[in-house]
C-alpha cells in the first residue's frame, strides 16, 4: 500500500524470503512496513553513521550494532526517566486527592513491556529484529504520553485550555489563537508548554518563539523572526524585508509561530507573516483583548486566563514552589495557618504566588511569617515582589496612554469589588471625568472607561460585579481618595481619623443600618461626593457638612422612620456646585437652600410649606435654569415616602415628578416642565383645580390619583390647571371614596369649556378602580375629546352604571353611537350595579 508515493524508502531495503526487510546500507533487518522503514532511515540520518554503511562485511555490521546496542541502553535509560516522571507527579497528584486516568495507566503498562523487550534482546538476529521495532515504539509512545499535571501545572482550567489549544491548533480554519489575561497570570507559561508539546509530538515541522517587546518596531521583529528562522535580511527596506521572510515562511511547511507579551497591533503583511499558506498559525500572548481581536483572533479563538479561582490550587503551586527541584515542602504545623494566609492574600496570582514562595524558602520561624504577612495586610510589598510583581502589574497601568484612564485605574484599585453601574457612579462623582458636560454624557464616557479597563486585563468581570486583583491595592491611606463601606450592616460609628483623610473625593456609606456616628467633615475640601443614604440610624447631619464647597454630589435618602432633622437655611445654602442631590424623606427645606445650586441637575426633596415650594417652582424651576430631573414632594405622607425604595434618581434622567401628601387645599403652583403628578392619601382636597394651578402650558403627561378620601372632582375646566393641560396622556384614579364626577357637573357651558381647553385630546389611557361613589363615567361631552383614546379599564366600582352616559329622549330609539377610532382596549369588571343602555362603539 502506498508503495508509489513511497517509493524511495522502499528501495532503501531489500526483502528476504521470509518477509523481513533488510537494509541495503547497514545490513540490519527489521520487519514492518514503510513507517519502519522511515523510522530506521531517518535514524540512521540522524544519528550521521552514513560513514559506516557498507552492504557487506561484518566488520562493519558489527560496528553498526555496537552503536546500536549503545543506543538500545540509551533507549531504556530514556524510557525509564519518562516512566520515573509520570509516577511522580501521579504521586504528587494523588496525595492531593486526585485521581488518575486510565489512559496513564496504559501508558505506564506499555513502557514496562518496551522495557522488558530491551532487556531480553541477546543475539545479533534478536538485535537486528528488535531494535528497530522499539525505536518505532518508542517514537509512538512518546507521542501518546498523556497529559498529567506536573510542578507548573495546576490548576483546574489549565488542562482545559491545553485541549482547546491543540483543538484550535488541529482546525483547518484557524490560523489565529489568543492567549489573554492580566500580567502574571500564565499566558507565556500555557504557550511555553504548547511549544514543548508540539515539538515533543512532532505535530508541526517548525515551532518558532519570538518575544514582542513593549516598544517593537517593524524593523526589529523582522530582525527577531529572522534570526529566530536562520534567514539573513541584508536589506534595511521593511517591504523587502516582508517579502524575503513571507517567502522563506512559506517554504516551511506546517509551521506555528508564537508571538509572545504582544501589546498593540501588529500588521503581519508588513512583517512578513503569511497566514493562510502551508498550514501556517499563529499563537499571540496579550494582555489586551482587542489586540486579539485587531490581528483577525475570532472571539471564539480567544482563551482567557485567569487567577486561580481555588484556595487548595494557590495552595498547590505555593508548596511547590516553596519546595525543592518539584517536590512540594511540608511546612510544620504551627506555620500552616499563617502560611495560607499569607498565599491568600496573592489572590490567585501565579506569579505572586511563585515570588512569595521563593522569598520564604527555608523559613521556619513564625515571627518571619508573620512579618510577611503584616506587610501583606498593610499593602506593603517586599523587595522581590516590589521588583518582580508590581512591575509586570505596573507595565499594564503604563500602557493606558490617556491620563484619565490611569486615574480611574487608580481609583478602581480601592474597590475590592463592585456592581459595574455603581463603579461608573463613582467614576463620575470623583471628579475624574471632565465635569463640564451634562451628566448622561459623563456616565456615558464611565462605562467606556470601565470596559476598556476590562479590556487591559485589569478589571475582571465576575457574576454580577467587577473586581481588580488583590495585588494591585498597595497604596497608601494618606493618599486615599474613595471610602466605601457600603451595606456593612455591623458598623455603629466610624474613626475619627476620618476627618483627616484630606485627600478624600468619595464617601460612600449606603445601607450602613446600624452606623450612629460620623465624625466632623468640614476639612475634606477634596470630597465630592457624599452619600449616606438609607443610614436609619443615624442620629445627626455629619458635623461640617456646610463647608464641603466642593461637594457635587449629597445623597441623603433615609426611611420614614428616621429622626434625624436638617435644619432648613443652614447646611445646603453654600453648596453651590451641587449636581445631585436627594433629600427624600427628610423634613422640609427653604427655597433659599437650593437657591445657588446653578448647577443642580437631579434633585429629590421636599419644601418647609406652601410659600417655600411655590417660590422654588416660580422662581427656580419655571426659569428654565432648575433641574432636569427631579422628584418634588408636599404634604405628610401616610406610609414610606413614595419612591423610597425606588433606584437613585441618576438612573431615569429627566424625570419631572411632583409629589402631594395630606395637605391643605391651598393654591400650589405645578412646574410647567412637569411630566408626572402624583396625588395620595389626601383627605382635605375635594377638586383637583381649587388646589393646582400653574402659570402657562403644562407638559404634563401622567396623572395618578389613590386614596384621597374627600376628592369629589378632578376638573372644573375653567382654572388655570385645566386651560394649561394639554398634553395628558395617562390618567390613573385608585381608591377614591367620594369622586361622583370627571368634571364638575354645574358648569354652565361644559361643551364650550371642553373645547376650549382639550385637557382630554391627548388621553390615550384611562384606568378607574375601586371608586364606589360614582354612577356615570364620561358624558357625551367629554367623549368627543377621546379621539386618541386607546385603553379603558373599569374596575370594582360598585355604584357604576354607565361608562357613557348620554342624555334620553324618550323615543323608540333609545340606542346611540359613540365613535372613539383609536379604542384597542375596554376593560370592565366587579361592576354590580351595571346598566349601560345599549350603544354603538366605533373603533
Amino acid at each position: 500500500m502506498g508503495r508509489p508515493k513511497d517509493e524511495h524508502y522502499w528501495n532503501l531495503v531489500t526483502k528476504e524470503e521470509n518477509g523481513t526487510l533488510k537494509c541495503k546500507q547497514c545490513g540490519l533487518m527489521f520487519k514492518g512496513g514503510v513507517s519502519r522503514i522511515k523510522a530506521h532511515v531517518d535514524r540512521i540520518k540522524g544519528k550521521g553513521w552514513a560513514s559506516m554503511y557498507v552492504v557487506n562485511g561484518s566488520n562493519n555490521v558489527n560496528s553498526v550494532l555496537e552503536s546500536e546496542i549503545s543506543n538500545l541502553n540509551q533507549l531504556v535509560s530514556d524510557l525509564t526517566c519518562e516512566e520515573g516522571e509520570v509516577t511522580e507527579q501521579l504521586q504528587w497528584l494523588e496525595s492531593r486527592g486526585r485521581k488518575r486516568k486510565r489512559q496513564v495507566d496504559i501508558w505506564l503498562n506499555k513502557v514496562q513491556e518496551l522495557k522488558r523487550r530491551a532487556i531480553v534482546i541477546n543475539d545479533l538476529q534478536e538485535l537486528q529484529f528488535g531494535l528497530t521495532d522499539l525505536y518505532g515504539l518508542e517514537i509512538s509512545h512518546k507521542e501518546q504520553k498523556p497529559l498529567v499535571l506536573s510542578n507548573e501545572f495546576v490548576g483546574k482550567y489549565f488542562e482545559k485550555n491545553i485541549k482547546r489549544m491543540w483543538k484550535f491548533l488541529k482546525n483547518d480554519q484557524v490560523f489565529v489563537i489568543g492567549i489573554h489575561g492580566m500580567g502574571g497570570v500564565g499566558k507565556t507559561f500555557l504557550a511555553t508548554y504548547m511549544e514543548n508539546e508540539i515539538n515533543r509530538k512532532g505535530t508541526f515541522k517548525h515551532v518558532f518563539w519570538i518575544n514582542v517587546s513593549h516598544d517593537f518596531s517593524i524593523f526589529k521583529l523582522q530582525h527577531d523572526i529572522a534570526e529566530t528562522i536562520g534567514v539573513k535580511l541584508n536589506r534595511d527596506d521593511e517591504r523587502t524585508r516582508a517579502t524575503i521572510l513571507s517567502l522563506a515562511l512559506e517554504t516551511r511547511e506546517k509551521t506555528v509561530i508564537i508571538l509572545d507579551d504582544v501589546w498593540k497591533y501588529i500588521d503581519l503583511q508588513n512583517v512578513g507573516i503569511p497566514l493562510k499558506v502551508n498550514g501556517i498559525k499563529l499563537i499571540i500572548t496579550t494582555r489586551l483583548r482587542h489586540v486579539c481581536l485587531q490581528m483577525d483572533c475570532l472571539p471564539n479563538n480567544i482563551i482567557k486566563i485567569f487567577p486561580f479561582e481555588e484556595e487548595e490550587e494557590a495552595w498547590e503551586l505555593f508548596l511547590l514552589k516553596l519546595g525543592h527541584r518539584g517536590t512540594p515542602a511540608t511546612l510544620p504545623p504551627h506555620l500552616l495557618e499563617i502560611a495560607r494566609s499569607v498565599v491568600m492574600k496573592c489572590n490567585g496570582l501565579p506569579l505572586g504566588i511563585s515570588v512569595m514562595a521563593r522569598t520564604m524558602k527555608g523559613e521556619n520561624d513564625i515571627r518571619r511569617w508573620r512579618h510577611a504577612l503584616n506587610n501583606l495586610e498593610k499593602s506593603e510589598m517586599g523587595e522581590e515582589m516590589k521588583e518582580e510583581v508590581l512591575t509586570v502589574l505596573k507595565r499594564s497601568y503604563d500602557n493606558l496612554i490617556e491620563k484619565v484612564m490611569q486615574n480611574c485605574f487608580l481609583f478602581c484599585a480601592l474597590l475590592p469589588s463592585i456592581r459595574q453601574e455603581e463603579l461608573v457612579m463613582m467614576l463620575v462623582q470623583s471628579g475624574l471625568l471632565n465635569g463640564k458636560r451634562s451628566l448622561e454624557e459623563i456616565f456615558d464616557e464611565g462605562h467606556v472607561i470601565v470596559d476598556k479597563l476590562m479590556d487591559h486585563s485589569l478589571l475582571f468581570d465576575e457574576i454580577e460585579v467587577l473586581r481588580m486583583h488583590g495585588l494591585c491595592f498597595f497604596r497608601h491611606m494618606n493618599a486615599l481618595t474613595l471610602l466605601d463601606l457600603s451595606e456593612n450592616y455591623g458598623l455603629t460609628s466610624l474613626p475619627k481619623s476620618l476627618s483627616k483623610l484630606r485627600s478624600l473625593t468619595s464617601l460612600v456609606l449606603r445601607e450602613c443600618r446600624q452606623l450612629e456616628y460620623i465624625p466632623p467633615l468640614g476639612d475634606l475640601q477634596a470630597l465630592s461626593r457624599l452619600d449616606i443614604s438609607r443610614c436609619d440610624s443615624i442620629l445627626r447631619v455629619p458635623e461640617g457638612l456646610q463647608n464641603l464647597i466642593n461637594l457635587k454630589w449629597l445623597d441623603l435618602l433615609q426611611n420614614e422612620n428616621s429622626t434625624v432633622k436638617l435644619i432648613a437655611g443652614r447646611v445646603l445654602a453654600g453648596l453651590s456646585n451641587m449636581q445631585y442631590l436627594d433629600l427624600r424623606s427628610w423634613s422640609g427645606i427653604k427655597v433659599e437652600d437650593v437657591k445657588g445650586m446653578t448647577k443642580l441637575e437631579c434633585f429629590a426633596g421636599s419644601f418647609l410649606d406652601q410659600d417655600n415650594y411655590n417660590r422654588y417652582v416660580q422662581e427656580i424651576q419655571d426659569t428654565g435654569y432648575g433641574p432636569q430631573t427631579y422628584i418634588i414632594y408636599f404634604g405628610k405622607f401616610k406610609t414610606a415616602t413614595p419612591g423610597f425604595c425606588e433606584d437613585s434618581i441618576y438612573v431615569k434622567f429627566k424625570l419631572r415628578r411632583v409629589w402631594f401628601g395630606d395637605c391643605d387645599e391651598l393654591p400650589y403652583l405645578l412646574p410647567t416642565d412637569l411630566a408626572e403628578l402624583c396625588v395620595g392619601h389626601n383627605n382635605q382636597w375635594e377638586c383637583l383645580c381649587a388646589a393646582l394651578s400653574s402659570n402657562g402650558s403644562l407638559s404634563l403627561e401622567d396623572i395618578y390619583i389613590h386614596n384621597c378620601t374627600n376628592l369629589k372632582s378632578l376638573f372644573c375646566l375653567c382654572f388655570s390647571l385645566c386651560t394649561n393641560i394639554q398634553s395628558l396622556k395617562s390618567l390613573e384614579l385608585d381608591f377614591l371614596e367620594s369622586l361622583t364626577a370627571i368634571c364638575k357637573e354645574h358648569i354652565v357651558d361644559l361643551t364650550q369649556s371642553l373645547s376650549l381647553s382639550g385637557v382630554f385630546s391627548q388621553l390615550q389611557r384611562f384606568s378607574i378602580h375601586e371608586c364606589h361613589a360614582i354612577e356615570m363615567l364620561l358624558t357625551t361631552e367629554l367623549v368627543p375629546q377621546l379621539r386618541n383614546l386607546e385603553f379603558i379599564s373599569v374596575w370594582n366600582c360598585q355604584s357604576m352604571k354607565e361608562i357613557f352616559a348620554v342624555s334620553y329622549s324618550g323615543g323608540d330609539d333609545d340606542s346611540f353611537t359613540i365613535t372613539l377610532p383609536k379604542l384597542n382596549t375596554l376593560e370592565l369588571g366587579f361592576l354590580p350595579q351595571f346598566v349601560q343602555r345599549n350603544f354603538s362603539l366605533c373603533i
